[in-house]
């Protein structure tokens, strides 16, 4: 009996590895990342940063937003995503309503240009890589914030 168990137990781990093993890891590749908003149902359109680095631009929660690339080596082999709105306010924004929502919310700071105009970024990072179900919680957690943000925004 006891080799029986120990059979079926090598047996459930060997079915498991290949599982394992086949598991998409995410990695900054701007090429992922776009499937991974278009797997979300946003669309995407891919670009370079003024400093050469990729760059997406989509859109969510009735907002634009962009996908930046960071720790890139020659505009490729980047380490980490941020995803970032601003929004025009003419009047501008004060810092005090900046200073609730940083202190309220775990995720998503925000930030004011030298126009006081809001912004909201959160950043992911991707050195290692992630499931992609990982990623596809950390895009939910974002189109979530951005709406909250906009709301905030608009009241």
């Amino acid at each position: 009996m006891r080799h029986s168990l120990t059979a079926l137990a090598a047996a459930v781990t060997m079915a498991a590895a290949p599982a394992m093993a086949q598991e998409t890891l995410i990695t900054a590749n701007p090429d992922l990342i776009a499937a991974q908003l278009q797997a979300a149902g946003l669309k995407t359109e891919l670009g370079t940063d003024s400093a050469g680095d990729p760059s997406i631009v989509s859109f969510a929660a009735e907002s634009n937003f962009e996908v930046y690339f960071y720790g890139c080596t020659a505009g490729k082999d980047c380490l980490s995503v941020q995803m970032n709105a601003c929004f025009d306010a003419p009047n501008g924004i004060a810092f005090e309503v900046i200073n609730t929502w940083n202190f309220d919310m775990r995720y998503g700071k925000a930030s004011v240009d030298d126009a006081k105009d809001p912004c909201l970024k959160m950043d992911v990072d991707l050195t290692k890589g992630v499931a992609a179900e990982t990623f596809q919680s950390s895009l939910k957690t974002w189109v979530d914030l951005l709406g909250r943000f906009r709301t905030l925004l608009t009241g």
